[in-house]
């Protein structure tokens, strides 16, 4: 039987690469087990926007304080998620910073 790629593994990488390449977002820890922690730049935005996309019913997205200081997670179960569909909700949440 041929080893199986593990999609969470790969799903982790992703997300780690696209919020270390987006100038508005730091990475505060590496992903790991489908769960990334973040912030945004502009400190207000990481209690803000969570809230916000609640509130307008388009995601739910945690937050977080580590070290201090309020931070973004993310936590995916949904095991037919895709690189594409995490992609799309940090655009959104990102977008979501930009406009709250």
């Amino acid at each position: 039987m041929p080893p199986q790629r593990d999609d969470g593994q790969v799903i982790d990488r992703g997300i780690g690469a696209w919020v270390a390449a987006c100038p508005d977002l730091e990475l505060v820890a590496r992903p790991a087990f489908g769960c990334v922690v973040f912030r945004f730049r502009e400190a207000r935005l990481n209690e803000a926007v969570p809230k916000a996309l609640f509130a307008s019913g388009r995601a739910v997205v945690g937050h977080t304080v580590v070290r201090g200081a309020a931070c973004v997670k993310l936590t995916l179960c949904n095991p037919e998620i895709s690189e594409e569909d995490v992609a799309a909700l940090l655009r959104m949440i990102v977008d979501c910073g930009r406009t709250v």
